[in-house]
């Protein structure tokens, strides 16, 4: 099981290459209220990044 920031990382990109991973350090599960600032512009760009309007 993966310890520390940079083994969650590695494991993650081993089971999924294509993942975009975000660590925020000391940030648990709550992220959305502890850091709404950092959280929601990022999640906002993601999904301009990614989601396809489909008609």
């Amino acid at each position: 099981m993966p310890s520390t920031d940079h083994d969650i990382e590695a494991s993650l990109r081993d089971h999924l290459p294509a993942a975009v991973v975000d660590i925020y350090p000391g940030v648990g599960h709550e992220m959305l209220w502890a850091i709404p600032d950092q959280v929601i512009p990022r999640f906002l760009d993601f999904v301009r990044q990614h989601d396809e309007v489909r008609a």
